[in-house]
């Protein structure tokens, strides 16, 4: 029996060892790197997605700023187009002539004014038919019976047009104003039949 005691008391406290398992700890210290560059990852795609979306929208607000200050041009000059044309139309030193359609066109009509002093003058027309392709309208300033070249011009659906132009001092007295139609470059001499003429003065 005292062996029998002797050999349990050796075997409960000798040289057992208790061994720590393998592995798991480790396991989970190399699971971090591993999700720290995954996250780096999901962070610069997010980063350079919110990027190109902020440069879509800048760029489509520009397009924007430019559009609006292209329609804001366009409206100042049809603007200072329309408060030339009244000018015109009522200044003191201006001169208007109604200009009334031929046989070409009997029911076109137009209204030339300029001033004396400047030159500086204004022709709006309707009732004129449509040009070909290949065809447009000449403004001419009848002097002393020698025709002067003005702009050459087309008109929308309904034959109407304002054009600016500029009167040679010659045709700023007496001259006789007319439209012809001629090739769509332009001629220096009339060479189409006349459409609109004002009385001569």
């Amino acid at each position: 029996m005292d062996q029998v005691r002797s050999g349990r008391s050796e075997r409960a406290g000798g040289g057992a060892e208790v061994l720590p398992m393998p592995g798991r700890a480790r396991a989970r210290t190399n699971i971090w790197p591993a999700l720290l560059r995954i996250a780096a990852a999901i962070a610069f795609v997010a980063l350079i997605f919110g990027t190109f979306i902020f440069w879509k929208r800048d760029l489509e607000l520009r397009m924007e700023v430019a559009r609006l200050a292209r329609e804001i041009n366009s409206q100042q000059r049809e603007l200072a187009r329309e408060r030339e044309t009244v000018a015109l139309l009522t200044g003191s030193d201006s001169k208007r002539a109604e200009l009334n359609g031929t046989e070409q066109a009997k029911n076109a009509r137009a209204t030339f004014a300029f001033d004396r002093q400047t030159g500086r003058a204004i022709l709006l027309t309707e009732g004129l038919p449509a040009t070909a392709a290949d065809k447009a309208y000449e403004l001419w300033f009848i002097a002393d019976g020698h025709p002067l070249p003005g702009k050459v011009f087309t008109v929308d659906a309904s034959g109407h047009a304002t054009i600016s132009d500029q009167v040679p001092p010659a045709a700023r007295d007496h001259a006789v104003f007319a439209i012809t139609l001629e090739p769509r470059s332009g001629v220096n001499t009339p060479t189409g039949p006349i459409y609109l003429s004002s009385p001569s003065s």
